[in-house]
């Protein structure tokens, strides 16, 4: 079984692009609108990359990347964001997130982050 990637964003018409380019781009993701929800799907194991907004309410994308690598340690985490602080690259490390993207960007770098 091919292992999905997870995105997670509370904005409800971002996820709805995101599912319709990796639609059309033959790609198969899975999405959540919550730090929670995405919790709860990855216990599934079926999950290979979570990619993650920063800035949600409740759980955000941080606290989300460290309970996920709490619960699967081998698990690739991107974060997504539209405000870089000073001192999101140290907190992302510690986290556990490999990659930080600037929001807004393109659908190529979507696809690549789906890869």
């Amino acid at each position: 079984m091919n292992k999905l990637v997870l995105v997670v964003d509370d904005d409800v018409n971002f996820l709805n692009m995101v599912e319709l380019v990796a639609r059309t781009s033959g790609l198969k993701i899975d999405s959540a609108s919550t730090g929670e929800a995405a919790l709860v799907k990855l216990k599934s194991g079926k999950y290979r990359k979570l990619v993650t907004d920063l800035m949600m309410p409740g759980m955000d994308g941080l606290s989300l990347a460290r309970a996920a690598k709490s619960q699967l340690p081998d698990l690739e985490v991107v974060l997504m964001t539209g405000s870089i602080m000073p001192d999101l690259h140290e907190q992302a490390a510690n986290a556990g997130i490999s990659k930080i993207v600037a929001k807004p960007f393109g659908i190529d770098l979507l696809i690549m982050l789906f890869n």
